[in-house]
């Protein structure tokens, strides 16, 4: 049997630091440490995967590979979109022009920057975009329902990316969480999910994933460790998880799964 898993960086089993470029990334990651009734995994996790592009590789994945026996996708926030040439775009980054760009990324923002600037986000797109997710997110969970597939999903990023901007276009941080929250609660597919989620049929971590009670994984292991964070990150300014990270996020997956064993790991 298999598992299938996708989603971005701190999913990534090949990550590589752009920060840190010489750090020794080889460990294991969370999805090579859970435990469940499969002998292989198709990680197909990348980094900057934007949600649209998580949801269509776990698809690709259920629709093609046989004995599949869970499919577990790990989202990222809910701003990221794809662009042509599957561009990821880090849309609060690329809108606040003061925000210090990484060396090593430089050409990178420069592209995103200059496609925000010719096609920039509004509210009418932003809520397209969340629409077309959350479509995605729908029909994956009712494909797994169809082909007997454990399907689990959960936040490991927040929904809105905070703190690392301070301009103001579309309401800065504040109104970004506002108009994303209102539109993922008003889309209809995301009714839907709730009901096949209080039936049991799928699996949703931290349901409803804009729920201020209930954080994301990667807030959470932050919080535990916030006298100490480096224990669980790569470093001071690469907060990925390092090895230890990604076994607190392993124990994280299987104790708050339904689907899953519960068993602990550290």
């Amino acid at each position: 049997m298999k598992l299938v898993v996708s989603g971005c960086s701190f999913t990534d089993s090949n990550f590589k630091s752009t920060i840190y470029p010489d750090y020794d990334c080889n460990w294991p990651k969370w999805p090579d440490i859970i435990e469940g009734n499969w002998d292989e995994i198709l990680n197909v996790s990348k980094s900057g995967y934007a949600n649209q592009r998580i949801l269509d590789r776990a698809l690709e994945r259920v629709l093609l590979e046989k004995d599949v026996s869970t499919c577990i996708v790990s989202l990222t926030n809910w701003l990221r979109y794809t662009g042509p040439d599957y561009l990821t775009v880090n849309l609060e980054r690329s809108i606040d022009l003061d925000f210090e760009i990484p060396e090593s990324l430089r050409k990178h923002y420069e592209k995103t920057r200059a496609l925000e600037e010719l096609c920039p986000t509004n509210e009418k797109i932003l809520e397209l975009r969340v629409n077309d997710t959350m479509l995605k997110l729908y029909n994956l969970a009712q494909i797994c329902i169809h082909k007997d597939i454990k399907f689990i999903a959960f936040q490991m990023l927040p929904f809105v990316a905070g703190g690392v901007y301070t301009a103001k276009p579309l309401g800065g941080y504040k109104g970004l969480k506002e108009m994303c929250g209102k539109h993922m609660l008003n889309n209809q597919f995301f009714k839907e999910l709730n009901k096949l989620n209080i039936l049991n049929k799928v699996d949703l971590i931290n349901w409803p994933f804009i729920n201020k009670l209930k954080k994301c994984a990667s807030r959470e292991m932050n919080d535990e460790f916030y006298n100490d964070s480096l224990q669980v990150i790569i470093g001071e300014n690469d907060t990925h998880p390092n090895a230890k990270g990604h076994e607190w996020l392993a124990e994280w997956v299987m104790t708050n799964s339904n689907f899953l064993s519960n068993t602990r790991f550290l």
